[in-house]
């Protein structure tokens, strides 16, 4: 039995791995393709998940700035607006 070269088989591998990671891109559906095919109560369970993560995110978001405020030398009055503009 002949024995392949080294080169040989690092080519033939990675064609394998190559064919694998296409084959998996093809058929592997995005998150948008799979939400479209959820059954309305999976999606309605999808969709109140989300909700929920939001208005956590919203929760930290306004706890993080009211950390930064309560960190601020002067108090929040005193500060310049978001924006840059003053009256």
């Amino acid at each position: 039995m002949a024995s392949k070269s080294p080169t040989t088989l690092l080519i033939f591998g990675a064609g394998i791995m190559g064919l694998g990671y296409a084959v998996m891109k093809l058929t592997t559906p995005t998150a948008d393709q799979f939400y479209d095919r959820l059954a309305p109560d999976l999606k309605r369970k999808v969709d109140e998940q989300r909700a929920l993560a939001a208005a956590e995110n919203a929760r930290k978001s306004t706890l993080d700035k009211i950390k930064q405020s309560a960190n601020e030398e002067k108090p929040i009055w005193a500060q310049d607006p978001p924006g840059g503009r003053s009256h």
